[in-house]
């Protein structure tokens, strides 16, 4: 499970934005959004849901980004053929950071032992790479890649000519995690499959149609008949009026699936296209695919604005259902529906804000750092500048000067 992700110099945000998924230590409030974890750290209670909020152009989907920016680079490889090597995005409003490198950290347990994963990286590539592994007086080093030379734990496992083979390969522009896991050392695969497999790739709401969530549903659908009935009995709950639904196989090889949703008014049936149907409905459609598919393998899913084109019951069941399902499944995502900052919802540790200093710079703030009473009205505090996360906006000019 997911218990930080930390960087830093990258799109609105000049410093470090830390993000946390540990619970707060003395708050026993709703107990099914927390896991209860043993790890070599010792018992770790970790939580499922986290939300962002704050006024727009405020760092919320940057922080989402920043994610899918760590796991482009762990995905890249300089092979023939590959597209231009994942450039970093510091800073623009300071002259200084745009010669720093933009850094990222992940801190995760996997199969009871706590993993810490740093890269950072210039437009001209790598400057540092670092993997931990335990904690405490366990911590032992995995590997770390620094300017002047790399170095590799024991604790990595590599055999016989692995090490010079490493050294020798991982150029600039190569993350010596990614070539370790293609030589198949077993620890290096298990982090590097972790970081891009059990992390799902984040939900753009803004670049929703290049992503065609709606096809990744809808060929998982096409090829898992018992997947089919969860992804109908999802649209039934959501109560859009959805009997049951047809797939067709594409005519064309790389062509996405024709979706039909059926329904019934007044004794008469009705197959209408996907397509058709009601923005909502189409967002739960996407949704579906990757909401299921990170509950069922205890996934992390991280997506933009939740909320979009949904009713806020709706919103309010998708994150209630990751706690109910009784998995490890995390879910982050960002939003502007204030319904959510209901204490029967979210625990106060489950919500965070992104707000905008100076000059320009986004910084990520929890809720639980304001310190105020427990039993205030979050929402309303919220709105009304609070927590720093609300635009201050000016009279709208509609009208010709």
């Amino acid at each position: 499970m997911l218990t930080a992700f930390e960087f830093e110099n990258f799109g609105c945000f000049q410093t470090t934005a830390r993000l946390s998924f540990l619970a707060a230590p003395r708050d026993a409030t709703l107990p099914q959004n927390v896991v209860a974890l043993d790890s070599d750290a010792g018992p770790l209670r970790i939580l499922k849901q986290v939300a962002l909020y704050g006024a727009n152009a405020s760092g919320k989907s940057t922080v989402i980004r920043a994610l899918a920016a760590m796991q482009h680079l762990l995905a890249w490889s300089p092979r023939p053929g590959a597209q231009e090597f994942p450039a970093a995005e510091p800073f623009l409003f300071d002259s200084g950071a745009q010669s720093r490198p933009s850094r990222f950290r992940i801190e995760f347990v996997l199969e009871g032992e706590t993993h810490e994963y740093e890269i950072a990286c210039t437009a001209e590539g790598i400057s540092h790479e670092r993997l931990h592994l335990g904690s405490g007086r366990s911590r032992r080093l995995g590997l770390e890649r620094t300017p002047e030379g790399m170095r590799f734990g024991v604790a990595l496992g590599l055999r016989r000519g692995e090490r010079d083979f490493l050294e020798r390969r991982a150029g600039a522009q190569t993350p010596v995690l990614a070539l370790a896991s293609e030589l198949e050392v077993e620890k290096a695969k298990a982090v590097r499959k972790w970081a891009l497999d059990t992390v799902k790739p984040p939900v753009h709401c803004g670049i929703r149609w290049v992503q065609r969530l709606d096809t990744f549903t809808a060929r998982r659908a096409l090829e898992n008949e018992v997947f089919r009935s969860q992804v109908v009995a999802l649209l039934q709950d959501a109560d859009f009026g959805i009997e049951s639904m047809t797939i067709a196989a594409p005519e064309r090889v790389g062509a996405a699936p024709e979706v039909r949703l059926v329904h019934r008014r007044g004794g008469v049936e009705a197959a209408i296209r996907l397509e058709a149907e009601s923005d909502g409905t189409q967002r739960i459609f996407e949704l579906a695919g990757p909401l299921l598919v990170t509950v069922a393998g205890d996934g992390v899913l991280f997506v933009d604005e939740l909320d979009m084109s949904l009713h806020p019951r709706l919103t309010r069941r998708i994150v209630e259902a990751v706690a109910e399902a009784g998995t490890r499944a995390q879910l982050v995502f960002t939003t502007h529906d204030t319904s959510l900052m209901d204490v029967s919802i979210l625990r106060r540790d489950q919500i965070w804000f992104t707000t905008r200093g100076h000059p320009g710079a986004a910084e990520l703030v929890g809720l639980r750092q304001y310190g105020r009473r427990k039993d205030e009205a979050i929402a309303r505090a919220y709105l009304e500048g609070r927590y720093g996360g609300v635009p201050i906006v000016s009279p709208l000019r509609l009208a010709a000067q």
